[in-house]
Formats: structure tokens, C-alpha cells, sequence
């Protein structure tokens, strides 16, 4: 996953819980914000501050790991000014795959645009 050209690998156990993907990226916006130009929290720190907001236990390590990378770099952006829908694009960029599995037939809509805006006479 990118945030602002970053890449950042991340544990696809994330991916296994919508209502903890959506608390988590909540944390990580909020933690973000509240640590900004200053020393971030440490792992431990956000892994309690997730598992109070989610009242629950028994997550691996590696979905703290990786929610806390996604924190650091909502921290890097919003201290650089960069800020503004990367919660939204990672929150949405994932949705899919929370979907899998669970339709027949997807029907899409097109982008429209202006038979005057295609170039090739062919198409």
C-alpha cells in the first residue's frame, strides 16, 4: 500500500474484519492528529489505545504491526500538510475486498464523455 508515494507492507489479516479495519483506520487518523509534530506513540501505545476502542482482545501482532504503519503514515502526511483523504482512499481503496464473494454479477456504470473528445475516428 502507498500513502503519498510511501509504500508500506502491511499483514492481510487487516482484511479479515471490516468493523475493526474502520476502527483501526479511526485510531490511526485520530492518534495521528494528536501526536502531530511530535514523537510518535510507540507500538504498545497504540496497540492499547486500538484494543480499548475495539473492547476486545486476541489480535496477532502482525494486525497491530500493520495498523500502526498505517498510522505512521498518516502521521508523516498530515506533518508535511499532505493531508486531506488519505483515511478516506486507504478506507475505500480496501472495500472491495470486504465484498468478495458475495455477488453473482457486478453491473458498472461507464464514465461518460463527448463524441467529440475521441481522437480515434475508429472507436
Amino acid at each position: 500500500m502507498s500513502i503519498d508515494r510511501e509504500k508500506y507492507v502491511l499483514n492481510t489479516q487487516i482484511l479479515e474484519d471490516v468493523e475493526l479495519f474502520d476502527t483501526a483506520l479511526d485510531v490511526c487518523e485520530d492518534l495521528a492528529e494528536q501526536t502531530m509534530h511530535r514523537n510518535p506513540s510507540s507500538l504498545d501505545e497504540f496497540s492499547q489505545i486500538l484494543i480499548r476502542h475495539r473492547n476486545k482482545n486476541g489480535l496477532p501482532a502482525q494486525v497491530f504491526e500493520s495498523f500502526y504503519e498505517i498510522y505512521k503514515g498518516f502521521k508523516t502526511v498530515k506533518e508535511k500538510d499532505r493531508d486531506g483523504i488519505w483515511k478516506f482512499i486507504v478506507q475505500n481503496l480496501y472495500k472491495p475486498y470486504f465484498l468478495a464473494n458475495q455477488f453473482a454479477h457486478v453491473i458498472g456504470n461507464p464514465p461518460w464523455f463527448t463524441f467529440s473528445s475521441v481522437q480515434n475516428e475508429e472507436y
